[in-house]
């Protein structure tokens, strides 16, 4: 049994994820960080964390079905982190016989630095010829491609709500599968106006979540933060994960 964890930056911060597993193991061995790895110590179970900072539900989505194609394990717990629906991102693809030198000057991506701040490369999941690489949020080209001078400003509601659809989707597979699931908020408006409405469908669909977000949470617990977004990794996350999460989680591990 492991725990598998999707999310953003307030699930990536202060633990291990899969483009770097071991770094918090071995820097800090022993000192308490970040949500899902001290659920993990708490629960004894080994984590493998898909979450990335700066991810949207977009994101997620696509790591979820890398997740699912490569490593899905009939007896994982899921811990799936709820985070903005959108962000502004854009994913290429790259032709893994282009020279690696040709692709750092003419487009600016270092293959052999596969994770960066505003951008990740993996391979693809459909073709082994290429590699996909996504754009995050932050990166200075993402506005140029994902809205064009000759389109202007153009709305992504209808992407909003299909992204909350695939989510869902997924988190019913994951039940339906029979996998043991838990699904945290990051903040009170990750979803914007959507957010009563999903709690709904998830109370529907018999999924369990955790109504306490952790942002808020931890403000109100006085708890130190990093920055206005973002709980400190190491004095506030454990606490959350202990008295907020672990509870549900153990509950859910324990069910039969």
């Amino acid at each position: 049994m492991r725990l598998v964890s999707f999310g953003c930056s307030l699930s990536r911060q202060g633990c291990d994820n899969i483009e770097y597993p071991n770094y918090y193991d071995e820097n800090f061995p022993d000192t308490h960080t970040g949500v899902i790895r001290t659920l993990s110590r708490l629960s004894n179970l080994e984590y493998v964390n898909y979450s990335l900072s700066s991810a949207s539900a977009e994101i997620i989505i696509n790591r979820f079905n890398q997740y699912m194609i490569n490593d899905y394990k009939k007896d994982d717990v899921i811990i799936w982190q709820m985070t903005s629906y959108e962000r502004k991102s854009y994913e290429l693809r790259i032709k893994k016989s282009l020279n690696k030198k040709f692709i750092k000057s003419e487009i600016g991506i270092d293959i052999d630095n596969f994770l960066k701040a505003d951008y990740y490369v993996h391979n693809d999941c459909w073709d082994d010829d290429y590699y996909s690489v996504s754009l995050l949020s932050h990166n200075s080209n993402v506005d140029k491609v994902f809205y064009p001078d000759y389109l202007g400003y153009k709305s992504t509601h209808y992407r909003h709500e299909k992204n909350l659809i695939n989510t869902l989707a997924a988190q019913k597979t994951i039940k339906l599968l029979g996998n043991k699931l838990l699904v945290w908020f990051g903040w009170e408006g990750a979803l914007y106006d959507y957010n009563k409405k999903y709690e709904d469908i998830l109370k529907k669909e018999n999924i369990t979540y955790i109504p306490e977000r952790y942002l808020e949470w931890a403000i109100s617990n006085n708890l130190p933060q990093l920055d206005s977004v973002h709980p400190c990794p190491f004095k506030a996350a454990p606490i959350y994960a202990e008295k907020v999460l672990y509870p549900e989680l153990k509950r859910i591990i324990e069910a039969t």
